[in-house]
């Protein structure tokens, strides 16, 4: 599979935020497995894990999302590039920025969150060293972030008062 940009302004990655499949037919096809490796990219996963997010909440849809997950990297032979933290760290972004923004649709949240469907640079990379995210703990299970980063401004986050 070719890799394709996921900068702003990508056709493909425009195509997969206004897409016109219906939301109860993406998240039908994640838990059915039935995507195939090269539909199921980055703003993919986002996406559905924006759908679970407006449905259920954050911890009844990291257990849904993670089980699928596991399940579709399995049935797609490729069980390895599952990865826990950054699966739960995507997760609480994108609902942090969800209740955050008070983005009402799909589309402005991809309009007002470039950076979550943005794979380079991943977001994950501020708030964890490469040793940290590329550990065998990080991929087997959630750990904290060891770099503190502000969600938005990319400097730390004030912690004074």
């Amino acid at each position: 599979m070719a890799k394709q940009s996921n900068a702003p302004g990508n056709n493909r990655e425009r195509e997969l935020q206004q897409s016109t499949i219906p939301d109860a037919a993406l998240v039908a096809a994640f838990e059915n497995c039935s995507f195939d490796a090269a539909q199921f990219d980055h703003t993919m996963h986002v996406r559905i894990a924006w759908l679970y997010l407006n449905e259920m909440s954050l911890v009844d849809a990291v257990s849904r999302y993670t089980r699928g997950l596991k399940k579709l990297t399995a049935r797609l032979g490729v069980p390895e590039k599952y990865h826990e933290t950054i699966t739960w760290f995507y997760l609480v972004m994108i609902n942090e920025r969800r209740t955050g923004d008070g983005a009402v649709s799909w589309t402005d949240f991809c309009r007002d969150n470039p950076d979550i469907l943005s794979r380079r640079p991943p977001l994950v990379a501020a708030y964890y060293s490469d040793e940290k995210i590329r550990s065998q703990l990080a991929r087997r299970q959630f750990i904290l972030p060891d770099m503190a980063q502000s969600s938005r401004s990319g400097s730390p986050p004030n912690t004074s008062k």
